[in-house]
């Protein structure tokens, strides 16, 4: 025995001879169908990829993050997007006024360089170009913040004051003293 599955209509136009028109608005309703899922597959398929990638903030927006927080004072916002080692130097800020005076007129994200775990996020604060080093920690990218890295000279040119300074000072010294011979 053969069973036929359709709609009730149908099977009834079949056996009134009326089953080429009837066929035909059945393989219409297959089409719809076959559009619909593959429109429902494609649009499930758009928000698991959308999903995917914004289920974590990238570097950029990560350190975005956390200048807006730096620029409005608002140390304990720019804590949430700082790296564990960051904590500290953000606290003693936060202790200080250096967090009201961390209030610049314009801060110009630019470009990120990702390298694995790290990044470095280029930016400008008042004109003045500046770095911010990014770190990924448990899955999340976060600022790798101490207190007077951001700019372009940093502990580099406080090391060379340093060590300029200590030279003048050698050489001063040097010529107060006399000679052994004298």
């Amino acid at each position: 025995m053969i069973r036929l599955i359709a709609q009730p209509s149908i099977f009834a136009s079949v056996l009134n001879g009326t089953q080429h028109l009837n066929l035909f608005v059945f393989n219409d309703h297959i089409e719809i169908m076959k559009r619909t899922l593959k429109f429902s597959a494609v649009a499930l398929l758009a928000v698991v990829v959308l999903w995917a990638c914004g289920g974590a903030a990238g570097p950029k927006a990560a350190g975005e993050s956390f200048l807006t927080a730096m620029a409005k004072g608002d140390i304990e916002g720019a804590k949430k997007f700082a790296s564990k080692d960051s904590q500290g130097a953000l606290e003693m800020m936060a202790g200080t006024s250096d967090a009201k005076k961390a209030n610049p007129d314009k801060i110009e994200i630019g470009e990120v360089k990702e390298e694995g775990d790290k990044a470095t996020l280029n930016y400008k604060e008042n004109g003045t170009d500046k770095t911010l080093n990014l770190v990924k920690e448990d899955g999340a990218w976060k600022a790798s913040y101490t207190k007077g890295a951001g700019d372009t000279g940093g502990l580099d040119d406080l090391g060379k004051g340093l060590e300029d300074a200590m030279d003048s000072a050698t050489s001063t010294v040097d010529t107060l003293m006399p000679a052994d011979g004298e």
